[in-house]
């Protein structure tokens, strides 16, 4: 044997992982953009250089792994998905990528509405992590659509930019880890006013959060059981006296053939059995992998979420904060507002119709104002290109900015007039 063989070298950058086998485990998405971020180039271009052309799939692009699919990276429901894991591992001499995804409980698991389409996260934990000097990451358990809080801090994730009120998806293009895709704020903020877990919720919150984060602290030392114990051990919940599929339905509010299903084999929801595991008091984990034969009572807790509490709403505060709004003018509209404040739009407009009208109108100003801006940025970056000796069609524009600025039909007709303007026969491409 040789003592002194040489290994080889990784194509990209060796960038370790961080957190597995704990709750707190990185996403795959929140990887891929600290690897982008390692190489100085948007995840766009990463996704354009590197993941595509080893697929073998001309058809593919960009969007097919951002935007509203990128769900797909982290649940690796899909070929896409886990062709990404694959090629990611083989390029950066890592073999536990997987364990940055939910891959390990696709056979236990329906990946239906798991995690959440946006980013959520939670400020005190980025700011923490800025401040001792630790590495930067997004964690996975954030994307999950039940976890709601933040654990270790007690406080409500965020979804919302509070500098431009926007939400960003799981990944895009221009992600940056830490930072909003819109604005490129810093979301972990010192004095950020995080939403506290009440006490009516907490109890579930937390249940939720420790399950969830069993799940991920497990997936590496998982070693895979049968698929359907957790039909095994429903069987043994419908045996217990006074349950039956009707009741069970109603206690955890699904509809009755969601129960037949389960019995017939179908996976459940992540959703579904942190409700049964709450009622029952065992783990989710117990119920999709252990056998918890016997079974006393069954419905030892009542679910308590924000969905069951009776929304009693402040007039004062409300129409406080309306007025803030208004007076601020920074393009909220009525939809975030409600969001922030935990009301539903049609309360707003029963009760404050003359403060949600100049709401609506200042957010409509803040559109229109926001077009033309994004107009002019298209005319000057034409105008830019074509100084510089080159075609300012659609993918120069891309390849300049990094984003597509045409998009609909008006941003298609000054782009079109731009390029008469600038002596363009459109039909050919060739300059008159």
């Amino acid at each position: 044997m040789d003592l002194f063989s040489y290994n080889e070298i990784s194509s990209l950058y060796h960038v370790k992982p961080i957190g597995i086998g704990t709750a707190n485990v990185e996403s795959l998405s929140g990887y891929m953009k600290r690897l982008a971020e390692a190489y100085m180039v948007s995840v766009g271009i990463l996704i354009r250089k590197v993941i595509i052309p080893n697929i073998n799939r001309d058809y593919l692009r960009v969007d097919d792994f951002a935007g509203n699919y990128s769900n797909n990276i982290n649940t690796l429901s899909s070929d896409i998905s886990k062709a990404v894991v694959k090629i990611l591992e083989t390029r950066t001499y890592n073999d536990n990528l997987i364990f940055l995804t939910m891959g390990i409980w696709r056979d236990f698991l329906h990946p239906r509405k798991m995690f959440r389409e946006y980013h959520a996260w939670c400020p005190i934990c980025y700011e923490e992590r800025l401040q001792r000097g630790a590495p930067i990451y997004e964690e996975l358990i954030w994307n999950f659509n039940d976890v709601e809080t933040c654990i270790k801090h007690q406080v409500k994730l965020v979804q919302i930019c509070p500098y431009c009120n926007c939400r960003m998806k799981i990944l895009s293009s221009l992600s940056r880890v830490g930072y909003c895709d819109k604005c490129n704020s810093w979301l972990g903020l010192k004095s950020y006013k995080s939403d506290i877990v009440t006490e009516e919720t907490k109890e579930w919150d937390n249940w939720v959060y420790k399950n969830v984060g069993q799940l991920l602290s497990d997936a590496p030392t998982f070693c895979f059981k049968k698929n359907d114990q957790f039909r095994d051990n429903l069987n043994e919940f419908l045996k217990v006296k006074y349950v039956s599929q009707y009741k069970l339905a109603r206690v955890l509010k699904i509809s009755k053939s969601v129960i037949q299903g389960w019995i017939a084999g179908n996976k459940p929801t992540l959703s579904s059995i942190l409700k049964l595991s709450y009622i029952s008091g065992y783990s989710v984990r117990e119920l999709l992998t252990e056998d918890i034969k016997p079974l006393g009572q069954v419905f030892k807790k009542k679910i308590v979420r924000k969905d069951n509490i009776k929304n009693n709403i402040d007039k004062e505060k409300i129409k406080i904060e309306l007025h803030k709004a208004i007076e601020l003018n920074n393009g909220l509209s009525l939809s975030k507002f409600c969001q922030h404040n935990g009301i539903v739009p049609r309360t707003v407009k029963k009760h404050f119709p003359k403060e949600t009208k100049k709401l609506l109108d200042n957010y409509n100003e803040y559109k229109k104002n926001c077009k033309i801006e994004r107009h002019n940025f298209i005319i000057s970056t034409m105008h830019n290109l074509h100084n510089r000796g080159i075609y300012p069609g659609r993918k120069a524009l891309i390849k300049e900015t990094g984003k597509n600025l045409v998009l609909s039909s008006q941003d298609r007709e000054i782009w079109t007039r731009t390029l008469k303007v600038l002596g363009y026969n459109i039909r050919y491409y060739n300059k008159i």
